[in-house]
């Protein structure tokens, strides 16, 4: 299991680079990026609590906010995707 253990760290980094450097104009894109980094940092915390304690469960929700990141992710950019479309 350690050599999850730069990748879920490297989680953590993107999203609190997201954080610092993407900030939207849009009010519902926003959200659905903010939704994006606050999962994206949860995930990288909840995936190394997993590795530091053996809790495989832990590991699997890990994954799950990782869909949900993701998902949050491209309705913020489905967003962006309509607005300029008109």
């Amino acid at each position: 299991m350690s050599p999850l253990r730069p990748t879920c760290a490297e989680f953590g980094q993107i999203a609190r680079d997201a954080e610092r450097y993407f900030r939207i104009p849009d009010a519902v894109a926003q959200q659905h990026w903010s939704r994006y980094v606050e999962l994206g940092k949860q995930r990288s915390a909840h995936c190394l609590d997993a590795l530091d304690h053996g809790q495989e469960q832990l590991l699997v929700r890990s994954s799950e906010e990782l869909t949900d990141a993701v998902s949050a992710a491209n309705s913020a950019l489905s967003r962006l995707e309509q607005i300029k479309d008109g």
